[in-house]
């Protein structure tokens, strides 16, 4: 009688093959929800944090783009120069290479963007190279034949944002006004180009262009742009933006 009862109690302990199966699937679908979770959760923290990334490179970058601007020294006035797409100049300020110097030097900074691999965004370098030797006068610039003819030590590249659609620069000037019925006291109008050789500008006007990584689309992109204006000595307004205006 003891023998039959530890029978029938071996037989009610134990799951049977379809309780098995059911807390398997059940098991399955609730794993599978918590992946999915955790996979999107995943995805979207890294595409904000590839986002702020992008976006906080742009700003250190034109945070030290508008630094090294306002730090070119009076005697080097004269020997900005730049296109729609690069900016080519020489500031005071600290060497990125820390082996070249551990204090602020005189140096030649370029700013332009770099082509990435087939189907890539491009990407901002600044280049650096610290001066060596005098600076030419304004006066000797018309007998170097627009050369610099600045002795410069190694050059640098350092990369300062990626992600980057197009990089554009606009010099403008301004050109006060005669004083009549129509135009206000000390009516300036302003005009520009998309080009300055040998001579800093009084305006610069900077745009940035930022495709989002997280989406392809030409549609999701973001623009910074900031104007940097001089005061003081700059060079004089071209003669053909004036010859344009007919003055």
């Amino acid at each position: 009688m003891m023998a039959l009862n530890v029978r029938r109690g071996r037989r009610c302990a134990g799951f049977t093959l379809v309780e098995l199966v059911v807390a398997s699937t059940l098991m399955t679908i609730v794993l599978a929800g918590v992946y999915t979770t955790f996979s999107t959760a995943v995805r979207a923290w890294r595409s904000g944090e590839s986002n702020y990334q992008t976006y906080e490179d742009a700003r250190r970058a034109f945070g030290i783009l508008i630094r090294e601007l306002h730090s070119i020294p009076p005697n080097a006035l004269h020997l900005v120069n730049g296109s729609e797409d690069w900016i080519e100049f020489l500031t005071v300020s600290q060497p990125m290479n820390v082996e070249s110097a551990a204090s602020e030097r005189l140096m030649q900074v370029r700013y332009h963007l770099v082509s990435g691999k087939r189907g890539e965004s491009m990407t901002l370098e600044r280049e650096e190279a610290i001066v060596e030797g005098p600076l030419p006068v304004a006066k000797a610039m018309d007998d170097l034949g627009g050369q610099l003819g600045i002795k410069l030590g190694r050059s640098y590249q350092f990369l300062l944002a990626s992600g980057v659609e197009d990089l554009s620069f606009y010099y403008t000037w301004a050109l006060a006004e005669p004083h009549g019925r129509e135009t206000p006291p000390n009516w300036a109008k302003v005009v520009g180009d998309s080009a300055v050789e040998a001579g800093l500008p009084q305006g610069i006007e900077i745009s940035l262009v930022l495709q989002d990584p997280g989406n392809v689309s030409s549609d999701f992109e973001s623009t910074f742009t900031d104007v940097v204006a001089f005061r003081g000595a700059t060079s004089r307004v071209p003669e053909y933006l004036i010859e344009a205006m007919g003055r």
